[in-house]
């Protein structure tokens, strides 16, 4: 366990420094020069390049080009950042409600019809409703008493997850790792 709570995952400062330029942000770090990027006990490392993950190194013959080596590092510190909600995702039971929400009205739609919809006990779609909105993908409305759970109108996670699934695809291509 991490020290962040998630399995496998560890918190590293975000730090930059100029003359070695090296930068770190969740579990990625950079350092251009040696490059070398790492992403969750992963590393690239231009120059020399070799790369390497859990252990196991793979040497390749030339230097990584350093746009690829810099697109590395944003992509690390993107899923670093998106982390949360991937987990959120990962959970069937989440992707149940949000399923029930997206076949619901766009008003929202409230616990008791939630559970209704997916035969969970009223605290568990309550449970999963909160970590949901925790991410950003569920929003809750308030009209009196009475709270109302939708989709977040600006899907702006979604984006987020959108424009880091391009980012992956581009420079995959560019760097014809056929990864």
């Amino acid at each position: 366990m991490g020290t962040d709570g998630h399995k496998g995952f560890k918190e590293v400062p975000q730090t930059a420094q100029a003359g070695d330029t090296s930068a770190q942000a969740g579990d990625a770090g950079a350092q251009a020069g040696g490059a070398s990027v790492q992403a969750g006990g992963a590393s690239v490392q231009a120059g020399g390049a070799s790369v390497q993950a859990g252990g196991a190194s793979v040497q390749a013959g030339g230097a990584l080009d350093d746009q690829i080596v810099a697109a590395r590092l944003d992509i690390a510190s993107q899923l670093a950042s998106l982390r949360p909600t991937f987990v959120a995702l990962g959970d069937e039971t989440r992707q149940h409600v949000l399923y029930t929400l997206l076949k619901g009205d766009r008003s929202g739609m409230r616990v008791g019809e939630i559970q209704e919809l997916t035969y969970l006990s009223r605290p568990t779609v309550t449970h999963h409703l909160e970590v949901l909105m925790d991410v950003g993908l569920v929003v809750r409305r308030q009209e009196g008493r009475m709270s109302f759970y939708c989709l977040r109108g600006d899907y702006a996670t979604w984006r987020a997850i959108e424009h880091l699934a391009k980012e992956v695809r581009e420079t995959a291509e560019a760097s014809d790792t056929g990864v």
